[in-house]
């Protein structure tokens, strides 16, 4: 009698563990990211579906470094007891909207027919959830895209079905009480100087998948080795992006975090340009000045562009050198053969864009790191103005527009660009505003006065002003339509404002440039 209870009760443990296998691999997950509720009370998960593929955490072993305040994990893939690839996860609840932004990174190292899944959930009681995405112009001829901001636009919303696919793009997401962006899936395959070629043919659409007060979305990765995966996204109650609003709109047109520009851990990426090596028609560079970040965060009026700004402050933080300055990656084949400059060389007037951006950001935030990083950009344009410069009659400084990234005490000479000089003038004066610290105002006063004593042979014999001053004492290349023109009126202001009078040099350059524009029915603003 015994062993008949003894049997039965084996057969009993047998069926309840087999029962709560079967339930864990259907209602379990084997990895969630994270599980957060977002203003408007709408609750996300992200997690790993439970199949062939494991996830476990290592050692934080990340080259970037992570947003301040992020949830930052470095875990391994794992499958049939293999490591087959290595994951970064980033996640945080934004401040000032509390909307969740997050970030995947994935490093294949085998080759599989299986893609890793990952699936974005999110509760809400939204019945009809539309997207949006850009609209590019069709070349019929070549049978593709033309992959250009002008002449782009927003589609109108579509009702997005629940089983469907979504087009392989960077998509808006909106139902009647939540809205979200979900990036596409990027695909990467690295060159040489951190530049990485997109392959678009790798990618896959992200799927949904509804279920009453459920919205799901399947992100695929896929299983090749020696590329680079990226999907990142931000998630919140409804009206991230007032949609509506035409001059808004366009904001994020021009933005474009699409196919033209591309969001990753250290910012905006650019297509790279022929005169760059590596090259590629579809290779991309993270290019430090922090362009679209600034845009947003000047001109955007809502949550998303102010969420982006943030994310794009905290980029530019961590990126920037214990020196106070940012590189650019590439080689310019250019700088290499003129001067010897290699890859990863410093850019004044990208790195000058990217100091203003932090200040713009403490002044729109009040963030202490973002004044500290400006002013460290700051300190460090100080002692490279005053030791890379051609020396002008009465002492002014035309610093030299580029150098040796890994070597700030090279004195290689190269041209100065009066938009690059002023634009510097212009970020010391910011800072001696903001500060009152005479060392910032010294050094921009020895920009100025190189501009005063050089303003009269700027001016080219058809009326528009040369590019730049060349190492050998002459002027040369060709000036952009209107860049030069927005710096000088810049500084002017400036100018005005902490003297009350105008600079006559400076209004000068300001007269010739908008004579030469007029002369030809040129434009004289955007």
């Amino acid at each position: 009698m015994k062993k008949k209870y003894i049997g039965i009760l084996f057969i009993l443990l047998i069926s309840i563990a087999g029962l709560i296998y079967w339930m864990e691999t259907v209602f379990s997950v084997s990895y969630s990211f994270v599980k957060v509720k977002t203003a408007g009370d709408i609750s996300l998960q992200i997690f790993l579906p439970r199949g062939d593929y494991k996830i476990i955490e290592k050692e934080n072993e990340a080259e970037e470094r992570p947003i301040f305040g992020a949830d930052s994990r470095q875990l391994e893939v794992i499958k049939a007891g293999d490591t087959v690839g290595d994951l970064i996860f980033e996640g945080i609840l934004l401040p000032g909207s509390d909307d969740f932004y997050y970030f995947l990174k994935y490093s294949p190292r085998i080759d599989d027919e299986t893609p890793l899944e990952f699936h974005v959930k999110v509760n809400a009681k939204s019945k009809e959830v539309t997207e949006r995405h850009i609209l590019y112009d069709y070349d019929q001829l070549k049978q593709e895209p033309v992959l250009t901001i002008p002449n782009s636009i927003w589609t109108e919303p579509a009702v997005i079905a629940s089983g469907y696919g979504l087009p392989k793009q960077a998509l808006f997401i909106d139902g009647e009480d939540f809205s979200m962006h979900l990036n596409m899936v990027n695909v990467y395959e690295p060159l040489e100087n951190g530049v990485r070629k997109e392959r678009f043919d790798l990618t896959q659409p992200i799927q949904y998948l509804a279920d009453k007060q459920k919205q799901e979305f399947i992100i695929s990765f896929p299983q090749v080795a020696g590329t680079e995966i990226e999907q990142w996204g931000i998630i919140g109650k409804e009206g991230m992006v007032n949609w509506g609003d035409e001059e808004q709109e366009n904001i994020l047109l021009v933005a474009n975090l699409d196919r033209v520009r591309k969001w990753t851990q250290g910012g905006v990426q650019y297509v790279t340009p022929e005169t760059y090596y590596p090259y590629d028609p579809r290779a991309f560079w993270v290019v430090p000045a922090q362009h679209v970040g600034n845009k947003l965060l000047l001109e955007g009026n809502n949550r998303f562009s102010t969420n982006f700004a943030r994310l794009a402050l905290q980029a530019a933080l961590r990126t920037q050198t214990e020196g106070g300055y940012w590189i650019s990656s590439p080689r310019s084949t250019w700088l290499y053969g003129d001067y010897g400059i290699d890859a990863g060389f410093y850019d004044t007037r990208f790195n000058t864009d990217a100091g203003l951006f932090l200040l713009h950001g403490y002044r729109e935030f009040g963030e202490e790191a973002y004044l500290q990083g400006a002013l460290r950009y700051g300190d460090f344009l100080i002692e490279y103005a005053g030791t890379h410069h051609h020396k002008t009659k009465n002492d002014g400084y035309l610093v030299y527009d580029y150098t040796h990234g890994g070597d700030m005490d090279r004195k290689t000479e190269t041209l100065t660009s009066l938009n690059h000089l002023i634009t510097e003038m212009n970020f010391l004066y910011e800072l001696y505003k903001d500060t009152d610290e005479k060392r910032y105002l010294y050094t921009a006063e020895k920009m100025r006065q190189a501009v005063k004593d050089t303003a009269s042979y700027w001016k080219k014999d058809d009326g528009d002003l040369w590019y730049a001053y060349l190492p050998d004492g002459s002027y040369g290349l060709q000036d952009y339509p209107l860049l030069t023109l927005k710096d000088l009126r810049y500084s002017q202001r400036m100018i005005q404002e902490i003297y009350g009078d105008k600079d006559m040099d400076f209004q000068y350059l300001i007269d010739v440039k908008e004579s030469y524009l007029t002369a030809r029915g040129l434009p004289l603003y955007d």
